[in-house]
């Protein structure tokens, strides 16, 4: 009897033991629990070694350890990047480009986009920053070498009518 209840005694022990350590690498790694609204695609992607991502739904999803989980709207976005300090951003985003001749202009742009699910985890892979830093750098870039290449082609006078 009494080595069946000292056996008893070392397994739960033993058991003890690996929750305590399970639970200890649970508060230090972490499982995070994210809610992912109506309109979004979160990305579960693993931080360890290769990058592998995966693209979820809205919901609840728990980020495990060694995971993160980023969040991608896909509805549609629209961003004015304008002069003015009531649009957008507080300060002059508005695009200054010449016309042929030499002619400056400047001009307020506003940008209508959206996210496909589909292709949500290429673009983070490509860029590795959420929609607001994409749309201050990369799509404001776009936009200004677009102006900047097709406004040569054009004079003052065609601009006007």
């Amino acid at each position: 009897m009494k080595l069946k209840s000292l056996v008893g005694i070392v397994v739960l022990a033993i058991f003890g033991f690996f929750l305590g350590l399970f639970l200890l690498g649970v508060s230090v790694f972490g499982f995070e629990k994210v809610k992912v609204p109506q309109g979004y695609v979160a990305l579960r992607y693993n931080t360890i070694g290769d990058f592998k991502s995966e693209v979820l739904g809205s919901g609840y999803k728990i980020s495990t350890p060694g995971t993160d989980i980023v969040q991608f709207p896909t509805f549609q976005q629209t961003y004015v990047y304008t002069k003015s300090t009531d649009e957008g951003n507080a300060k002059d985003e508005s695009f200054n480009f010449s016309l042929a001749g030499g002619v400056r202009c400047t001009a307020n742009i506003a940008v209508n986009y959206h996210i496909e699910p589909n292709k949500a985890a290429d673009i983070y892979v490509k860029y590795r920053t959420d929609l607001s830093g994409i749309t201050a750098t990369f799509l404001r870039s776009s936009i200004r070498d677009a102006f900047n290449n097709i406004a040569t082609r054009y004079q003052v006078d065609s601009m006007m009518f």
